[in-house]
């Protein structure tokens, strides 16, 4: 078999994968549930390091770089060279200023950065090899699909879990058991996914020609509405904050488009949209016998009960502690920690806010070396939007920009090969979207 046949059958399994992708915590998390007997009070400290799908996605890694090398991709190559470096000099400096390293958590932690990276070069080149061997139009059709699967497999096990009261509750302290996250051990990780693909799942029905009552229809339309209803279930601010702002924000937009252009057809699908959430939610209370909305009430209002006692401490969930250490510690290294971070092994629990852990990790030389690309990718974000600046573009603004603070934030974005999958999904999904040709979709021409 020759290179070319190689890659092609390669990247026919990357298709597959996306929809593998997914299902991998789903089967995670029910192994930990149901054969390891990991509960609700120990999920959060009883997780090996190295879990079943993240040794999956590892060995795909292993694919990834091989099909880079197959095709011989110079400018992925060296994206990815200088990420190296910087791990190389954060451990140096990390002996250097402890006396000591910790290799595995160091590697494992930047492997999980370069996972990320590495799948904006690889789907970006499945995607412009799809685009030029049929059409943009097919190309859209298949990752509509995808968004859909993705969102019904995520939502429904949430949902399902949530009425036959099993899986993991979301929080778990002094105020009580409240929210599920179903069989996703890391709630985070689900929020962040349901938060990035619902607006683009919701616009997507928004802009539909034809909303005839049909299978095509429901396609579209209810996934956003399991996913809103999914993520109230949920129950972080996150989550809360996540569909007030989709919701809130396209109703901004459909009502401007309305007065501005005198077209209503984005209105109404907006409120087609909102009525499916509405009507999902209502049967939903009726399977759960009236439970739900006290449910989401409880952790609706959690934290601004738990605010009267701990003050705005609760808004950050305490990483402003741990900020405040991880910043005493670097400012004590000196000149060399400042150039070239302090290691990701000079911590036993990681800061869980990305931009910060790049700059305390792997200092000002990590900075440039490993967030150029998505620096890059984000001012091409904003140039593609002035262009083409319609409700997909602007589902798009929506789960990008939500997606980006919560990575500054909060964390779990950057560093995670689950929400990170989709964070770089939905910005190769806009260069598709702002695209002339399938050459455009290319980060680095």
């Amino acid at each position: 078999m020759n290179r070319a046949s190689l890659s092609k059958y390669l990247e026919k399994f990357f298709w597959m994968y996306m929809f593998i992708n997914p299902a991998l915590d789903l089967l995670n998390g029910m192994f930990f549930y149901y054969v390891l007997g990991i509960n609700t009070l120990d999920v959060e400290f009883a997780l090996p390091s190295l879990t079943p799908s993240l040794v999956v996605r590892m060995l795909v890694l292993l694919v990834f770089g091989i099909y880079l090398l197959i095709v011989w991709d110079k400018k992925a190559i060296l994206t990815l060279i200088p990420i190296g470096v910087v791990l190389c000099l954060s451990v140096l400096s990390e002996f250097l200023f402890l006396g000591d390293v910790a290799l595995f958590a160091d590697v494992q932690y930047i492997t999980r950065f370069a996972y990320n990276i590495i799948l904006l070069f690889v789907y970006a080149r499945v995607f412009r090899g799809v685009w030029s061997n049929s059409s943009r139009e097919e190309l859209f059709s298949n990752l509509d699909v995808l968004i859909s699967y993705t969102i019904t497999l995520l939502a429904l096990t949430i949902l399902i879990c949530y009425l036959l009261g099993i899986g993991y509750y979301t929080y778990g302290d002094p105020q009580g058991f409240r929210g599920n996250r179903g069989f996703f051990y890391a709630g985070n990780d689900v929020t962040a996914v349901l938060l990035v693909l619902t607006p683009i799942s919701a616009a997507r029905f928004m802009q539909m020609k034809n909303k005839k009552f049909n299978l095509k229809t429901l396609v579209n339309l209810m996934p956003s509405a399991l996913a809103a209803n999914a993520l109230m279930i949920i129950g972080t601010k996150t989550a809360f904050i996540a569909i007030a702002a989709t919701y809130a924000l396209l109703l901004i937009y459909a009502i401007v488009i309305a007065l501005k252009k005198h077209e209503t057809e984005l209105l109404i699908g907006f409120f087609g949209a909102f009525g499916a959430v509405a009507g999902t939610f209502f049967v939903l209370m009726i399977f759960s016998g009236m439970d739900l909305l006290p449910a989401i009430l409880a952790s609706f209002l959690a934290p601004f009960e738990k605010a009267e006692l701990d003050g705005m401490q609760i808004w950050t969930s305490g990483r402003e502690i741990k900020l405040g250490r991880h910043l005493e510690m670097f400012r004590e290294g000196g000149p060399l920690v400042w150039l070239l971070g302090m290691g990701r092994g000079s911590q036993e629990h990681i800061l869980e806010m990305d931009v910060f852990e790049v700059v305390f990790y792997y200092g000002a030389l990590g900075v440039v070396g490993m967030l150029w690309i998505y620096a890059k990718a984000g001012l091409d974000f904003v140039k593609g939007l002035f262009k083409n600046f319609d409700v997909i573009g602007f589902a798009l603004l929506i789960s990008v920009g939500m997606c980006t603070g919560y990575l500054v934030m909060a964390g779990h974005i950057l560093f995670s090969v689950t929400s990170g999958f989709y964070y770089i999904f939905a910005i190769i999904y806009s260069r598709i979207h702002f695209a002339k040709g399938p050459e455009d979709i290319r980060l680095l021409k």
